[in-house]
């Protein structure tokens, strides 16, 4: 069942970054070490898990189960473990929601260019799902 709490705490996060963090932010690839052919990502916003802070590796950094889902300092994360099963089970995501907002460009014949959505983008991404259970990146353009 869809946490709508994490997802908001998760929309407010990314809403709120400070602008140098955004460099970090990267919709593309879970993780930075996998493929060295990619558009280089050198910055991961000082997270020592290797991921380059996609929507799922933001909600294992900093959003944890309970009433208050916000943590104050990131989660220690293992260097190859993928954030994309653990956001999952925080954000309370069913395998087609989770699809959507983690891998769609595997998945939407979108025209976007997912190295260069934001921060901000994801969060209005985040704030719809969260009011209609559907993730639309088309809400973006």
């Amino acid at each position: 069942m869809l946490n709508i709490n994490a997802v908001n705490a998760l929309a407010d996060l990314l809403d709120n970054l400070p602008a140098e963090a955004e460099t970090g932010f990267n919709m593309m690839y879970y993780n930075r070490v996998l493929d060295h052919s990619y558009m280089q990502v050198d910055t991961h916003v000082e997270h020592e898990c290797g991921t380059v802070c996609c929507i799922a590796g933001w909600a294992v950094m900093y959003l944890q189960e309970g009433d208050q889902p916000l943590r104050e300092t990131p989660a220690k994360r293992e260097l190859h473990h993928l954030p994309r099963g653990k956001a999952r089970e925080i954000l309370g995501l069913t395998e087609h929601q989770t699809r959507q907002l983690f891998e769609p460009m595997d998945y939407d014949a979108l025209n976007l260019d997912w190295y260069s959505v934001t921060p901000k983008q994801a969060a209005k991404v985040l704030r719809h799902l969260a009011t209609t259970s559907v993730v639309d990146w088309t809400i973006i353009h």
